[in-house]
């Protein structure tokens, strides 16, 4: 009989779906990142649910273990990443169910998923978070030869996201990743509003070219003309 104890395959738990499609319905800016795995094993999962949680809320300093306090209870703590394995089978029923809208996602499920779950859209903090699974399996991975059945290398790869009630697909998330936070966007927007219109004007110019604005003001001059 051959000796050492082979390494157990996660399997996924099916409430983790439901939990997950009642968490993304609760709040409309929370963000579940779907990936497609294979051959995970279940360390290898338990080690990157802890880089997860580092990758939102490292250490401080002088420690080397997470904090379990809740968020609330440590200062500029954020909320906490969470990492489902699900059955995409049953998150496409009950999205077809309950979300018919989300339902278009389940063209890219296919195979065991993975869904990296987050209770805000906040842009530096999902590129943290898509970093640290892009990071996961090195590139050329081979697996150790243990001289029994040559596995197969482990997978993890992003297929799409749900956020809110919307589908975002692999280009946009990652996109959304290279954004500033949301104040800071909204901040930018109020001062451009806000701004004199040769600020806007510019801003348009550098944007589009000039062309729409010139066209805009030969027009007005001749209603002017005209009247």
């Amino acid at each position: 009989m051959a000796s050492g104890r082979r390494e157990r395959i996660w399997t996924p738990w099916p409430a983790d779906v439901v939990v997950l499609l009642l968490e993304v319905q609760a709040a409309p800016g929370w963000v579940a990142a779907l990936h497609c795995h294979t051959n995970l094993s279940a360390s290898f999962l338990g080690k990157l649910r802890r880089d997860v949680a580092r990758a939102v809320n490292p250490p401080p300093k002088g420690r080397t273990r997470l904090v379990a306090d809740s968020p609330d209870q440590l200062e500029g703590r954020k909320p906490e990443a969470k990492l489902h394995i699900i059955r995409p089978a049953i998150l496409t029923a009950l999205l077809r169910q309950k979300s018919p809208h989300l339902y278009p996602i389940h063209s890219v499920l296919k195979g065991p998923v993975a869904a990296l779950a987050y209770p805000t859209l906040d842009p530096p903090v999902l590129a943290s978070l898509l970093r640290v699974l892009d990071r996961a399996i090195p590139r050329n991975y081979v697996p150790p030869d243990t001289g029994r059945k040559k596995k197969l290398p482990p997978r993890l790869q992003l297929l799409a996201a749900l956020i809110g009630d919307q589908v975002m697909y692999e280009p946009a998330i990652r996109a959304t990743a290279t954004l500033p936070t949301l104040d800071t966007l909204r901040s930018q927007i109020v001062g451009l509003l806000s701004g004199s219109a040769g600020q806007i004007r510019g801003v348009l110019d550098a944007a589009r070219g000039g062309r729409q604005v010139g066209l805009l003001q030969s027009y007005a001059k001749g209603l002017e003309e005209k009247a």
